[in-house]
């Protein structure tokens, strides 16, 4: 997956630099526009991530599913958060995971921003539907327009990354925040700088763009040299992540183009048992709409996110690497691909 330089013009950067470029059988919309048996087994007390160093050795490659999309995501469920009765569920799973009620409010601060500022026609106006094998046909030209009558050019909106943090930011901790590589948070910047109003505090801003920073690596597309080279800048800088039910996930893409190459935060949510299952909330990219996806498990989670961001083998780039906190998601492998 390709990350901008900022010579790129700004409706390609935004979608580029949200790493939201769905895969290839993605509807052509979406392309076009700026990622025990019980609930408790399956977001199970996770590892610290602070136990990877520089010098640790690759974990195995992960293999490819053997599945179709339509077997790998039976059963998954989508809202955009449009009407209270959605909002109230998800609010009601954020607070029983562990988030404080703050975070939780700024984070709804937030999709209300989103939801009154677009037509909702193309999105699902109540509940949850059956996902599918893709999000929905998004009126992406119209969404688009209207976000910036709204606002105007200055303002970008919000991206995975910004709602994320400031939904989850309290689950992280981290010893050293200074000098990150903060050179693919551009637009990020560009959205913190504008928004009508402080969207994080200047000490928040600091931890973000260090938890958010680009990681070296190599060319190589080697998953698990990537899986080690994720863990040692955890452990470099001290990151690790509160024992709680709420969960951090973060889907790491592989830019060759920098030197050296890097690896980067291309999409992320916060995933909470709900009901037995997970729940899954994410913003698709700065102009597009939040996405509160039910997966039955952390492994069909990781299905929904590679049958939409791995856009397979033979490329240039390695495929994604996705993160649970600090540890690789239960299940990873990668969406089958021709």
């Amino acid at each position: 997956m390709r990350f901008p330089s900022r010579s790129l013009p700004l409706f390609a950067a935004c979608l580029l630099a949200t790493a939201c470029t769905p895969a290839e059988d993605s509807s052509p919309d979406q392309q076009q526009s700026s990622s025990e048996q019980s609930t408790g087994a399956q977001i199970s007390k996770q590892q610290q991530a602070g136990g990877a160093s520089s010098a640790q050795q690759p974990t195995s490659t992960p293999t490819a599913a053997d599945q179709e999309p339509q077997e790998l995501l039976a059963g998954a469920q989508i809202s955009n958060l449009v009407d209270a009765a959605s909002q109230q569920l998800a609010r009601t799973a954020l607070e029983g995971a562990g988030l404080p009620k703050e975070n939780i409010d700024r984070f709804f601060e937030l999709v209300t921003e989103y939801n009154s500022a677009v037509p909702t026609d193309s999105l699902i106006s109540s509940g949850f539907r059956d996902y599918g094998t893709q999000d929905p046909e998004y009126d992406v030209e119209a969404l688009t327009s209207a976000w910036q009558k709204y606002h105007g050019q200055r303002y970008p909106g919000t991206n995975c990354r910004i709602n994320t943090f400031t939904l989850a930011q309290s689950l992280v901790s981290m010893a050293e925040e200074s000098n990150p590589d903060s050179s693919l948070l551009f637009l990020d910047e560009e959205s913190l700088n504008n928004a009508p109003k402080e969207l994080l505090t200047s000490a928040e801003r600091k931890r973000f763009e260090a938890f958010y920073g680009a990681i070296p690596t190599t060319k190589s597309q080697d998953a698990a040299q990537h899986i080690a080279d994720i863990k040692a800048y955890a452990a470099d800088r001290g990151i690790t992540f509160a024992d709680t039910k709420a969960r951090v996930i973060s889907m790491f893409s592989h830019d060759t183009l920098t030197d050296p190459a890097t690896l980067f935060v291309g999409h992320t949510g916060v995933a909470v048992p709900h009901e037995g299952k997970i729940l899954f909330l994410e913003k698709i990219a700065f102009d597009m709409p939040y996405q509160a996806i039910v997966v039955k498990d952390m492994q069909q989670l990781n299905d929904y996110l590679m049958q939409k961001y791995d856009d397979g083998p033979g490329l240039e780039y390695g495929r994604p690497v996705i993160f649970d906190n600090g540890e690789v998601i239960e299940g990873m492998r990668y969406a089958k691909r021709s």
